[in-house]
């Protein structure tokens, strides 16, 4: 593994247990303000911390909603373009329940070196299978509800804390036939 894997392999693993944990205030310093965040449908830039925290509590949501226990990314690649700037790409393997919550997905990623060390200032998500994720990611859904599939089903997430392992399953199989039907 080489340095720039290195480096951000650590920003990975140090930014996704904070995701999954909840934990913000260890989130945030591994990204400089503004980052740009782009999807397939959307490209959105998180100019205030506030925003940034909205972004995370979102997608933080919507993983603890999936049942998800970790987010394990496998860095593909890495390079520096300068002292002070790394290009890198890697896939995201979203877990839950003992397997795959979701198909892998690639991000791509840029990073630079500023006086609170390496932080990620860009990516680009490239998935696939999911519209809520990406929904989710490009801003397009609040916190406290989500749109299922093309938006046919609305599902309030504020009071989900008794949900049963099925429901989620089904959630997730929504989407997917979503995506299956258009085509995709």
């Amino acid at each position: 593994m080489n340095r720039a894997q290195e480096i951000v392999e650590h920003v990975l693993n140090e930014a996704g247990t904070a995701l999954i944990a909840g934990d913000f205030s260890r989130f945030v310093g591994h990204f400089e303000i503004p980052v740009v965040v782009e999807t397939y449908e959307n490209r959105i830039v998180l100019d205030t911390e506030a925003a940034l925290r909205d972004m995370f509590f979102s997608v933080h949501k919507y993983y603890r909603d999936l049942g998800v226990s970790q987010i394990h990314r496998c860095s593909i690649s890495a390079a520096f373009d300068g002292a002070d700037n790394i290009h890198a790409s890697h896939i995201n393997y979203v877990l839950a329940h003992g397997g795959l919550a979701q198909d892998a997905f690639a991000v791509y990623s840029q990073l630079r070196r500023g006086t609170a060390g390496w932080q990620v200032w860009c990516s680009q998500y490239a998935i696939p299978d999911s519209d809520l994720l990406n929904r989710v990611l490009s801003g397009d859904v609040d916190s406290a509800s989500v749109v299922i599939g093309r938006g046919q089903e609305k599902l309030n997430l504020e009071e989900d804390e008794g949900q049963s392992a099925g429901f989620q399953v089904w959630r997730l199989a929504s989407i997917r036939q979503s995506s299956d039907e258009s085509g995709d």
